[in-house]
């Protein structure tokens, strides 16, 4: 029989700002039993954007939201909950959910940029708007999008443009399926939950011919995966 690989789990590192993978034992997974995927809704946004700030350090959150702009924690909440009700409109985005069986809990969130998607243009920058034509599709005025942009620092757009710019060299028109985000709250960490997620686009990937390939980032690097099983 061939050894069971281990999953990966995601650890913060000072080095780069951000994380890194380390192996999951599979005695420590949850049994598949136990969970299911889901297709997110509008009404998972919040819950999404309360995710991001309990997954990522508060070190990284000063940087792309600095302090002194910030508004009441429960407004930073909801405006990046409203920064995400358009991907829920958007049919080349799909964000998949792992939920508890036993309780209906999310306990993980992955966003999925579908190979359909005929732009490299992540949502998540501020541009996407503009790009997407969300203010329209929302029916927001300027100052709502001002607002819900007013205390996010430059840098978050800046970092995700040189992304998207890599990504649209290294693919060059090909289509991929694109991970942002991959969230996995704290205490289900390094149970599996994040590669459950995974596997739900790679199954996915592999059902083509030939295999599409996926565009992962990670330790400031890319990788670009074609055929896993």
């Amino acid at each position: 029989m061939a050894q069971q690989k281990a999953a990966f789990i995601k650890v913060p590192t000072e080095q780069t700002d951000g994380f890194q993978s380390m192996p999951t034992e599979p005695s420590n997974r949850l049994p598949d039993t136990d969970l299911r995927t889901e297709i997110c809704t509008e009404t998972d946004a919040l819950k999404i954007a309360e995710a991001f700030y309990i997954c990522f350090p508060a070190e990284w959150w000063a940087q792309k939201e600095p302090i002194e702009l910030r508004p009441a924690e429960h407004l930073r909440h909801a405006l990046l909950a409203k920064r995400l009700l358009p991907a829920f409109k958007y049919a080349h985005i799909v964000f998949v959910k792992a939920v508890l069986v036993a309780t209906g809990e999310t306990i993980g969130v992955a966003g999925w940029s579908l190979p359909s998607n005929p732009d490299v243009h992540n949502l998540f920058r501020r541009s996407a708007v503009e790009h997407y034509g969300w203010q329209t599709l929302l029916g927001w005025s300027d100052a709502e999008v001002e607002e819900m942009w007013a205390h996010v620092a430059p840098d978050w757009n800046s970092e995700i443009e040189k992304d998207d710019d890599r990504r649209r060299e290294v693919m060059d028109g090909k289509p991929h399926w694109y991970l942002a985000p991959l969230l996995v709250w704290p205490e289900y960490q390094g149970r599996g939950v994040g590669s459950r997620l995974m596997r739900w686009a790679i199954e996915k990937a592999d059902a083509t011919v030939p295999a599409t390939p996926m565009y992962l980032e990670f330790l400031g690097m890319t990788c670009v995966l074609q055929g896993y099983k």
